[in-house]
């Protein structure tokens, strides 16, 4: 999966959908910048969406 892709889009697309209920008081705003690594302008959005991509490899890795 690459930034960019479709795959990764729709992960995007979904964490932003379920993480609403607990980012009281973050933006949750997609960074433009293309620094390796950053993909919400909000460090602690940023921090929530890499263990979400995370959680998300790893159960590819048990269904396959």
């Amino acid at each position: 999966m690459r930034k960019g892709d479709k795959e990764f889009c729709d992960l995007m697309t979904q964490f932003e959908k379920n993480v609403k209920e607990i980012t009281y008081g973050h933006n949750v705003e997609r960074d433009k910048s293309g620094i390796k690594g950053v993909w919400y302008t909000d460090g602690y959005i940023n921090t929530l969406f890499d263990a979400y991509m995370h959680g998300y490899e790893y159960a590819k890795c048990l269904v396959n």
